[in-house]
């Protein structure tokens, strides 16, 4: 909810806001990735129905989406609803929407904690809370979104989990929720790594070339990544890795996590979701928290995707040094919903 769009190559000092999107939502497309579909709830009032439309259109163009979701309190002209539909927009009424969603799902069956409004504005008071997790939450709202490549995704997530490790208290159910949101967020670029490597390789021969592969991957392409490289050996290092090369911290422990989920790279699409719906558990009071049932539905209907959010929760929480009582804590309820 609630994500801030920039252009990230703009060439102001400060990034200059270009305008912001109500929901982001991700589902899983038949090859395996994650398809955005972006959500507005809201017009000016002099701004007619299809003239939102057409702002939205240029947003999905910028950000890649596929489909756009317009709900609006006001009567739609049937004509705007035909203009937007050609754009790949539904543009809906409140009574529409009723509609539109009991035909298209079943979501007032299931008891998820993500779809709590309350949850949503006690998680936004986070940043000033506690002011030193504020760019870590300013990354998941706005830096994310703005980013379109999964490889620099995927590490400017753990980057920022690194820089915040010291600033988590496992005391705070507000900031178990944060660590959970961002490693939900890792999800969803390593979602992106894994099916690029299963589409071109299916499944690599050999360790070494799985992990020449994905160096190359993570770091944007050989030319780029032999740079890097360069530059990277030039530094003293300390971290006792016994890497030679640019890798990612606990490296091997990586290649380990994406050859597990190579087995059945698809089911990698659902874990963002499962990893966000335990987040949010940690900020339930006890009688909702008994009644969500949105994770344990998602590791019935794919076994494999409980098992790798699993896998992925640990590899972040070793890799950026959280403190241990984290991975406990996610551990156990992921532990709790496996099938």
């Amino acid at each position: 909810m609630e994500a801030d769009i920039y252009h990230r190559e703009g060439v102001a000092k400060s990034r200059k806001l270009i305008t912001d999107i109500d929901v982001i939502a991700l589902y899983p497309s038949p090859f395996g990735g994650l398809t955005p579909v972006l959500g507005d709830c809201k017009t000016l009032k002099s701004q007619s129905p299809i003239a939102r439309a057409l702002w939205m259109k240029g947003v999905m163009d910028l950000m890649g989406a596929t489909q756009g979701i317009i709900l609006l309190q006001r009567f739609i002209e049937n004509d705007h609803k035909l203009a937007a539909n050609q754009l790949s927009i539904a543009l809906l009424s409140d009574s529409d929407f009723d509609i539109y969603s009991t035909r298209t799902s079943d979501y007032k069956r299931v008891q998820s904690a993500i779809v709590q409004i309350d949850s949503w504005e006690k998680y936004f008071t986070l940043g000033t809370t506690f002011p030193a997790l504020a760019p870590a939450m300013a990354y998941l709202r706005a830096g994310f979104w703005n980013e379109k490549e999964g490889h620099v995704r995927l590490r400017h997530t753990l980057a920022t989990i690194r820089t915040a490790k010291g600033e988590f208290n496992p005391k705070h159910g507000i900031q178990a929720c944060l660590l959970g949101d961002l490693i939900s967020f890792f999800a969803i670029a390593f979602n992106e790594i894994v099916c690029s490597i299963f589409h071109q390789y299916l499944l690599p021969s050999t360790k070494t070339e799985l992990a020449q592969e994905l160096k190359v991957l993570i770091w944007g392409g050989s030319e780029n990544y032999a740079y890097l490289n360069q530059l990277w050996n030039k530094v003293p290092h300390q971290d006792n890795s016994g890497e030679s090369d640019l890798t990612l911290p606990e490296w091997d422990l990586f290649l380990e996590l994406v050859r597990n989920c190579l087995e059945h790279p698809f089911s990698t699409a659902l874990v963002p979701l499962l990893l966000k719906e335990i987040a949010f558990e940690h900020i339930l009071d006890d009688q909702l928290l008994q009644s969500v049932t949105l994770a344990k539905e998602l590791a019935r209907e794919d076994p494999y995707a409980a098992k790798y959010a699993l896998l992925v929760s640990e590899y972040v929480c070793k890799t950026t040094k959280v403190p241990t009582e984290f991975r406990e804590m996610i551990d156990r309820k992921l532990m709790d919903i496996q099938p």
